[in-house]
C-alpha cells in the first residue's frame, strides 16, 4: 500500500515504522561469471507486533553490484 522506497534514508524510515519481526528464508544465491554481479532470493515472513494480525508471507530478491573499489553495493532489494 505504498510507492517504492528510494534511497537509504527512505528505506530506513519505512522499515523503522513497521512493528514486528521479519524471518528471511534464503532459497538460492548466485554470482555472474565475471564476478561483478550477484543475487539472492527466497521468502520472507512478517509477524506483526500486534498478535491479533496474521503473519504475512512474500518473496524477495536482492541484487548486488561490485563497485570499482571492490566493495559490493545492493542495487535492488525487492519484496513482492
Amino acid at each position: 500500500d505504498s510507492f517504492p522506497f528510494v534511497g537509504q534514508n527512505a528505506s530506513r524510515s519505512a522499515l523503522n515504522a513497521i512493528k514486528g519481526t521479519f524471518k528471511w528464508t534464503l532459497q538460492d544465491v548466485g554470482i555472474s561469471n565475471s564476478a561483478d554481479f550477484g543475487y539472492a532470493y527466497g521468502t520472507v515472513d512478517f509477524k506483526p507486533a500486534d498478535a491479533s494480525r496474521p503473519t504475512a508471507s512474500t518473496n524477495f530478491v536482492r541484487i548486488w553490484k561490485k563497485q570499482a573499489n571492490g566493495d559490493w553495493k545492493v542495487v535492488l532489494d525487492l519484496l513482492s
